[in-house]
């Protein structure tokens, strides 16, 4: 089962990467900053301290 489980994790990561890349790609994103941005954007929390909020639209 854990075999089994860390083969999923390792799959969805691997696309969860090439989403981002060509999402970054599609948006002409570059700079590690413009990234990180869409990133933040995607999970809704824009501030570490509100990691329990209940507004995180992709989570």
């Amino acid at each position: 089962i854990k075999r089994a489980v860390s083969s999923w994790l390792h799959k969805f990561a691997d696309a969860a990467v090439r989403a981002l890349d060509t999402e970054y790609q599609h948006r002409g994103l570059r700079e590690d900053a413009q990234k990180a941005g869409l990133v933040l954007k995607l999970i809704g929390d824009h501030a570490a301290s509100a990691i329990s909020s209940k507004t995180r639209p992709f989570l």
